[in-house]
């Protein structure tokens, strides 16, 4: 179990369970505060569970076949018809009108 699990354990989790069996022993006085925790909690742990290879991944990319690549296209044509270098990326713009919508659209459904 990672360092991260075992917060959420400790500090949401356990709590939950705390308030599910007072709310048990209580003859479910206050169901409705324990249902929006729980289903805030595992719609948070799902994020996670989505998130946690991108956020935690440890490898490393190597471009240099690709800047070779792209070195050696002299053509202007070629150039502007395979314009794959990251730099012209408007990364704000992709985030905000790409990425965002599609993770709202497929993810958190």
């Amino acid at each position: 179990m990672t360092s991260f699990h075992i917060y959420m354990l400790l500090h949401y989790r356990l709590p939950l369970e705390t308030l599910r069996l007072m709310n048990l022993a209580l003859f479910r006085l206050f169901p409705q505060q324990y249902n929006k925790y729980w289903r805030e909690y595992k719609r948070v742990m799902r994020l996670v569970d989505i998130f946690s290879p991108y956020a935690f991944f440890k490898g490393s990319f190597d471009d240099s076949n690709l800047e070779c690549l792209r070195k050696a296209m002299v053509n202007n044509d070629e150039m502007k018809l395979f314009d794959f270098d990251p730099v012209n990326i408007e990364w704000d713009d992709y985030l905000i009108n790409i990425h965002m919508p599609g993770v709202i659209k497929y993810l958190l459904k």
